[in-house]
């Protein structure tokens, strides 16, 4: 289940459900800044002062109110853990040895310092940014297991309050790269299909049902994710496959083989990636949406040889298209859409996005989808397993429909068709023999 590790976590440590309130209250942006209720700050506090969390969660709480100067009620609450000495110099690594945390120094303490620093009105010189061999330092040491997570969520936090620039975010998704496991095919083209890892919780996401039709037409596809991810934890596409007893490759070569035998594919992150999903608990304890959700979906674990990898992704708030663009920059068409929590499904029947192909700058998205465009909503895991039925029974239905419709989308807006009409009739038919698992659904 999706929010399986977050339960751990809240069962675990005492005052984590009281800390993670406050976490999740207070904005983390440099222009987002909010204050907190006094019921909610004081107990939260408290629990921090008698080490009822991790120091995670201890850590990335003291960096996010490092961020703006607290009102005379949060001053109040925060010396007890947070004196005026320590406050005034960002010093996190020194408020949690005084609370009898365990941390591990570090010269990565002095640069969060630095970045934190340089949040404050008072210290103009500091310099608020990373240089691309301290990210890539950091984010080596801390996959391989060389910092204390406590240090890696407060630097990861300290890069999204200092809103991080376009390279610092190219280089964190290069270091996930290069620790990744990448795979080739020998295949014309290969379809990424990039859903965010945290799941969807309110309108149906069938990716994987879209994947194996578009297998089905003859298009290699792969959808990639983990079981379960922050800040949302919603319903997962592997808590879906899992349910319906879908039989996960035990190897990126085993997903591999499937591909090309099959069509499509879903690739967990522990496969290909699995010194970040192991981090998944750290990031549970952190609370906060940062760099590593925005590009993990962006690493193209597996590719065509032949260099033409096609990725579609999503996005929801406002500006994180144009940084995706500028993130990703490694496949032969990008096209990001704002799509239902974020995924590649529009949201609406007209649709509006931006593609780019090769490295040519990206240019409007206009798509004007079928009447079947209508996302139905869900009320939970077992609700969107019963709508994965609904297609397969029923494929005249309109949720079978929905995924004919999404589907499409997909095929024009990765430039193999140029109109959804010249394939319509050919994906409807073949809906009815989608394979999802293998000689069938099941």
């Amino acid at each position: 289940m999706s929010s399986a590790i977050l339960d751990k976590v809240t069962a675990q440590d005492r005052g984590f459900a009281t800390v993670s309130q406050v976490l999740r209250s207070v904005a983390t942006g440099v222009s987002m800044s909010r204050h907190v209720e006094e019921s909610l700050l004081f107990p939260a506090v408290e629990s921090i002062a008698k080490g009822e969390v991790d120091s995670v969660t201890a850590a990335t709480f003291l960096t996010a109110f490092s961020i703006f100067t607290p009102n005379p009620a949060e001053q109040r609450a925060l010396t007890l853990i947070w004196d005026a000495d320590l406050a005034q110099d960002r010093n996190i690594l020194a408020a949690l040895l005084r609370l009898n945390y365990r941390v591990t120094p570090h010269p990565f303490w002095n640069i969060l310092q630095r970045l934190l620093q340089s949040l404050s009105k008072v210290e103009k010189d500091v310099s608020a940014h990373l240089s691309t061999d301290e990210i890539n330092l950091f984010m080596d040491d801390w996959l391989m297991g060389k910092l204390d997570d406590a240090l890696a969520v407060s630097m990861l936090l300290a890069l999204r309050m200092t809103e991080e620039t376009d390279e610092e975010n190219r280089t964190v998704l290069s270091a996930l790269r290069r620790h990744a496991k990448i795979t080739t095919l020998s295949t014309p083209h290969v379809i990424d299909l990039a859903d965010p890892t945290d799941g969807f919780s309110r309108l149906f996401v069938p990716t994987p049902l879209v994947a194996a039709l578009l297998a089905q037409l003859g298009f290699k596809t792969v959808v990639h994710g983990l079981p379960g991810a922050p800040s949302k934890w919603g319903v997962t596409h592997e808590d879906i496959l899992k349910e319906m007893g879908y039989p996960f490759p035990r190897s990126v070569e085993e997903a591999a083989t499937r591909i090309m035998n099959r069509g499509w594919v879903y690739l967990s992150q522990s496969l290909f990636l699995p010194a970040l999903t192991a981090k998944i608990e750290t990031r549970a304890r952190m609370v906060k949406r940062v760099v590593i959700n925005t590009v993990e979906k962006l690493i193209l674990p597996i590719r065509a040889e032949t260099g033409d990898t096609r990725l579609l992704t999503g996005y929801v708030h406002k500006g994180y298209d144009k940084k995706i663009f500028a993130i990703e920059q490694e496949s032969s068409h990008c096209v990001v859409v704002k799509g239902i929590e974020g995924s590649i499904i529009p949201r609406t029947k007209r649709v509006s996005g931006w593609m780019r192909v090769g490295q040519t700058q990206p240019t409007p998205l206009l798509y004007v989808a079928g009447d079947g465009m209508i996302p139905p909503p869900i009320s939970g895991r077992e609700n969107v397993v019963n709508l994965y039925e609904k297609v397969r029974v029923h494929p005249e239905s309109p949720e079978a429909q929905f995924v004919v419709e999404a589907a499409l989308f997909v095929l024009v807006a990765l430039g193999f068709f140029k109109s959804a009409e010249e394939v319509r009739q050919e994906a409807i038919r073949a809906l009815g023999s989608v394979k999802m698992f293998g000689s069938s659904w099941k």
